[in-house]
């Protein structure tokens, strides 16, 4: 019986992902230079209250997608990009760029960082 109880659950799991739940905001952002960046994604539930950090940052390489789910809905994101000279984000900052969307009702967020001449831009 539990081995079938482990196995109907594994199947739900597969079928109903956490990012078709109504309650999971996700941001998913993407590398699109040929730098690693330092990524912090900041929340806040409207106007007034201070922006706070969501999860640890982390390192994202050139080419790779990473996404982070936020556990409740958020109103306000902000995702900062902390562009370095090196691989795996070490070295000096060459930019540090951000983006940030008040008012949001979406769940999944698409962020892109992006090469504009010897900058770089976040964009979402």
């Amino acid at each position: 019986m539990l081995k079938y109880l482990v196995s109907a659950l594994l199947v739900a799991s597969i079928a109903f992902p956490l990012a078709a739940r109504a309650d999971l905001q996700e941001v998913m952002i993407k590398n699109h230079t040929d730098k690693s960046a330092w990524i912090t994604i900041y929340t806040a539930n409207n106007l007034f209250e201070s922006w706070e950090i969501t999860g640890m940052a982390f390192c994202l390489r050139p080419g790779v997608w990473q996404h982070v789910g936020l556990a409740k809905p958020k109103r306000e994101i902000k995702v900062r990009a902390e562009v370095k000279s090196g691989p795996n984000c070490t070295g000096n900052n060459l930019v540090d760029t951000y983006d940030e969307r008040k008012g949001l009702n979406q769940y999944n967020i698409t962020a892109g960082l992006y090469p504009n001449g010897s900058r770089y831009n976040l964009w979402f």
